[in-house]
């Protein structure tokens, strides 16, 4: 019963992604949104509800070993720390997560190495508190293995096996399923875009608190948290009117960043996972789930985005 919802799960996704990718009229007319962007808005919730986990609630999802790693770089010198340090900071700044954390693991293994020389206690100075905005060394190192584990699942040409096709109807919309070692299963929806704008599609993070004025089914969304420009914690409310059984309600609070990867990678990738209240208690109260409903937990979410030519992008 289980594979049998994930696959017809990840069917849905495909048509989901076809329906809004060639016909957005009333969610354009809803948010004043270009087609572009409407579509962006889209992509994000298709991957919140792509990815699906173990039956039970409060799971995490195993990290797998990512493929792409910087362990055989050279080892920086203590003079180089300084300088690694500010370009760290730099492309934490810009939202460039893969380069940023390159370069926190080679500072960490320089300060690993001599953990004594003026250089290397200057360096673990300077890695404490804040790398960037809102982001420790520690949040940057985990959000790096994060992007390295989206690229191993989503770019088309890592050695990620184990994907099975559902569905392939030869218009570019295509739907997988796979299942880790550990049990998880994941549901993957492709398709590329014609006539959109990569630019456009960032802005999706920007209107999280408008999907109730268009995602099917949606009757409320907010902003809880706004991190950064290209970060936040959200909550949305979906209802579903069953024959016999009634209105059904559940809700669901991601925490979701972008990641700027076009110069390391070509693409743009957006990772998350359901937050919880005792990682976020600066934040507003934590709303209850929906009465009589309940909360839906999400083990991951991903999403690569890349330019493609002509003015499409696929996704």
């Amino acid at each position: 019963m289980h594979g049998m919802l994930v696959n017809r799960a990840a069917q849905l996704l495909g048509s989901l992604l076809q329906t809004l990718a060639t016909d957005g009229p009333r969610a354009r007319a809803a948010i004043g949104a270009t087609p572009v962007t409407t579509i962006g808005c889209a992509l994000l919730v298709l991957l919140v509800l792509s990815v699906l986990a173990r039956r039970r609630q409060h799971t995490v999802v195993e990290t797998e070993p990512p493929l792409f790693t910087d362990d055989e770089v050279p080892a920086l010198r203590p003079s180089e720390l300084g300088a690694a340090i500010a370009a760290l900071k730099q492309h934490a700044r810009e939202h460039a997560l893969l380069e940023a954390g390159a370069l926190l693991r080679q500072v960490r293994r320089a300060v690993e190495t001599s953990p004594s020389t003026p250089a290397t206690m200057a360096a673990r100075a300077a890695l404490e508190g804040e790398v960037g905005p809102g982001l420790t060394a520690d949040e940057l190192a985990r959000r790096h293995a994060e992007c390295l584990h989206t690229l191993q699942l989503l770019e088309p040409s890592a050695a990620a096996a184990g994907w099975r096709e559902l569905s392939s109807p030869g218009d570019g919309h295509n739907c997988y399923v796979r299942r880790t070692a550990g049990g998880v299963v994941w549901a993957k929806a492709t398709s590329e875009l014609r006539g959109v704008r990569l630019a456009d599609l960032i802005t999706i993070f920007r209107q999280t608190d408008l999907f109730d004025l268009w995602y099917p089914r949606c009757v409320a969304s907010e902003n809880l948290k706004i991190p950064g420009a290209v970060e936040r914690l959200f909550r949305m409310v979906v209802e579903l009117r069953l024959p016999v059984l009634g209105a059904i309600s559940y809700d669901l609070i991601p925490h979701a960043y972008g990641v700027d990867a076009l110069e390391s990678c070509g693409a743009m990738l957006m990772c998350g996972r359901s937050a919880r209240p005792e990682d976020w208690p600066d934040s507003a109260s934590w709303p209850p789930p929906p009465k009589g409903g309940f909360r839906q937990e999400l083990n991951a979410l991903r999403l690569m985005l890349q330019p493609k030519a002509g003015g499409a992008a696929a996704c």
